[in-house]
Formats: C-alpha cells, sequence, structure tokens
C-alpha cells in the first residue's frame, strides 16, 4: 500500500488564537474559561500556551480507510511540553496515540509505530499528552471534527 492510498491531508478550517507564545486573535478571550479549566484539573500554577487554534476538519467520504498523517504537532518540544485536544463535538474518528515519542517530525518512522491508545471524541472531553508522542486520527466520515488544538508549557 503506497503513501497516498494510506494517508490523507485533512479539508480543515483553523482559527488561530496563539502561535510561538503570541496572541494572534483578539477572540482569546472567548475560550479562556477553557485554558483555566485545564489549569485547575492538571493542578499547576503556571501554564503557558506555546499554539492554540480552533480546528473545524471537514469529512471525509471519499476514502474512509486512511488516516492523517503521523505527526507531533511541532518540532523541538521541551520535555515539559503537551499536546491537549478539547473535543467540541462528538463524531467518529479516533485520535491515535502511539508509542513513539520524537524530536522531531522527521524522525518517525512510519514501519516503527504501534498503537498506544485511542481516543473515542465525545463532546467536552479534554485530553492530554506528552508533545513529543506521534499521533493521528482516520477519516472522519459522518460528522465534522470540532476541536480546540492546544500546546501548552509546564512552567516551572
Amino acid at each position: 500500500m503506497t503513501q497516498s492510498d494510506t494517508f490523507f491531508v485533512p479539508n480543515v478550517f483553523r482559527h488561530c488564537f496563539v502561535q510561538d507564545y503570541k496572541v494572534q486573535s483578539q477572540w482569546i478571550r472567548l475560550i479562556e474559561p477553557i485554558f483555566f479549566k485545564l489549569k485547575d484539573c492538571m493542578q499547576i500554577g503556571n501554564l503557558e500556551i506555546i499554539n492554540l487554534h480552533a480546528n473545524w476538519l471537514f469529512p471525509n467520504k471519499s476514502k474512509p480507510n486512511q488516516i492523517d498523517y503521523p505527526h507531533i504537532d511541532k518540532d523541538d518540544f521541551k520535555d515539559d511540553c503537551y499536546t491537549v485536544l478539547y473535543y467540541l463535538n462528538s463524531c467518529d474518528g479516533e485520535t491515535i496515540l502511539y508509542d513513539n515519542l520524537v524530536e522531531s517530525n522527521k524522525d518517525i518512522v512510519l514501519n516503527n509505530l504501534k498503537i498506544l491508545d485511542t481516543i473515542r471524541p465525545e463532546a467536552n472531553k479534554l485530553v492530554v499528552w506528552e508533545a513529543k508522542r506521534v499521533h493521528s486520527a482516520p477519516a472522519y466520515i459522518t460528522e465534522p471534527r470540532m476541536v480546540l488544538n492546544m500546546n501548552i508549557r509546564v512552567a516551572k
């Protein structure tokens, strides 16, 4: 099977709230309650947002057996960085976490990926994992996938 048969690039509408620690959108205030809830849930005081995007990913009905390319959200994350997904709706197409931790997307070896866990997208669910963990998602067929995607640093 070729990579073009296995992987797809999702069609996505994205709004950037924070990019490389810098606020990019005046609408950040609308999602601050989620950020504060995250701090409470993780029981940490000093949390920095590296990146924060709202993603509306459209269904891929034409090729339902494909997945988006396994990746990390940004190269060169430190050990104190995490990826956070907040699912805004329920849909098909689970998030796949692999057992691989990498420094860079170019370090990902597709033949060495083993699934560690899958996460069902359910409205109002928040999940957190190490930012260096490789992840992907299969094609969502029935509904759009709407998520807030955050990369955070737990500052000491």
